[in-house]
């Protein structure tokens, strides 16, 4: 039953793979690869749904003065809003680019890695940290600050 659920996950991700290229979303998806914990199935549902709603915010109840939070909302799709989640937990460890993400990030746009690359420090709340990202691309040394 597991090799067989297996199977199916690796016949969906081909079909993915060979969808992408002619799909109008493809730089996004590519885009959301560069960041740890997206691979293709999540980047290509993001990619989808990014732009709607997905109630990860908190709902409200004010009146006058007073301002209570509740729980998120849970509004919009709950794919795309699981997917999120999902993609958050990658980031509750140190900031480091693997070698897989070193792959994905060759033949990406700069200014698309440095973005990926600055998102992964603030969650993870490390004070200050050098790393070394190698990739066949490129070499970059980077010294994190809060």
């Amino acid at each position: 039953m597991i090799t067989e659920a297996g199977a199916r996950i690796a016949r969906l991700e081909q079909a993915l793979r060979e969808a992408l290229p002619e799909w109008s979303l493809a730089p996004m998806v590519h885009a959301l690869q560069a960041l740890r914990g997206v691979q293709l199935i999540a980047a290509m549902t993001l990619a989808g749904e990014l732009m709607a709603y997905v109630g990860l915010v908190p709902g409200e109840r004010s009146s006058g003065p007073k301002r209570r939070q509740g729980s998120i909302t849970k509004a919009g799709n709950s794919a795309a809003r699981r997917m999120l989640v999902e993609v958050a937990w990658h980031y509750q460890h140190s900031p480091r680019v693997s070698p897989i993400i070193a792959r994905r990030h060759d033949g990406l746009p700069r200014t698309v890695t440095d973005i990926a690359w600055k998102a992964q420090p603030r969650p993870s709340r490390e004070p200050s940290t050098t790393l070394l990202v190698t990739s066949s691309a490129t070499t970059r040394t980077s010294n994190l600050s809060p």
